[in-house]
């Protein structure tokens, strides 16, 4: 008690000698101990726990790299090297690349790699279902570098692409089984439901046709 006597003596001296008199002399005093305004640091540390938060929402997905030399596959009039997804039980298209290209992929996605002629069909199937680890680089390439995601990949569903094709330019002559055993899975080119009959369907119809087939003419 007695140290805070001499404590308030002390400020109502000063007090008295103040020149600017009682109220600017509190409010001198009272701005000497008020604690600092922490708003602006509140502030940077909401705005780093923000960029954090969307840092992590739109993180790229973990990828890897694959790259092809012509010799890769062996069959030297290969244009492209087409790239199969597995998903499931379905196979989608990735894409196409030329040949002695590198490509980005989804990591710890399986896929099969398949080598495409002049004509949009295909010319080698791979046996090897590929897997590879995030941030895996595979026979590295100079070529140019392209992305494939699962967001891009497509599938070729026999109900939606393939059946209506047949119901217009085939059904009217053949049965629908009939047909689909003319198809050779993996082989397109080889497939008489694709060469050999139904001359009036149209290019683009009869490469969807093909595309169904080289991806194993997965059937209902």
């Amino acid at each position: 008690m007695e140290r805070d006597d001499r404590a308030l003596d002390g400020l109502l001296q000063e007090l008295a000698r103040a020149p600017e008199g009682d109220d600017l002399f509190v409010h001198r005093v009272l701005a000497k101990t008020r604690r600092p305004d922490s708003r602006p640091a509140l502030f940077f540390v909401a705005a780093a726990g923000v960029l954090v938060v969307l840092g992590f929402l739109f993180e790229p997905a973990p990828s890897a790299r694959l790259g092809f030399a012509r010799q890769a596959c062996l069959i030297p009039e290969a244009k492209t090297m087409r790239l199969i997804g597995l998903d499931g039980g379905r196979r989608l298209v990735l894409g196409e690349v030329p040949m002695s290209s590198q490509v980005r992929v989804p990591a710890g996605m399986p896929i099969v790699l398949q080598a495409v002629g002049e004509d949009g069909m295909a010319l080698w199937t791979d046996r090897e279902v590929l897997r590879l680890r995030p941030r895996e680089v595979r026979a590295p390439s100079s070529g140019p570098l392209v992305t494939f995601d699962r967001k891009s990949a497509r599938p070729v569903d026999y109900g939606r692409d393939v059946k209506p094709i047949l119901d217009q330019y085939c059904a009217g002559c053949h049965a629908e089984p009939d047909l689909l055993a003319l198809a050779k899975p993996f082989d397109a080119r080889h497939s008489p439901l694709v060469t050999e009959t139904h001359g009036t369907i149209p290019a683009t119809e009869r490469r969807r046709l093909a595309l169904w087939v080289d991806l194993g003419a997965a059937r209902p």
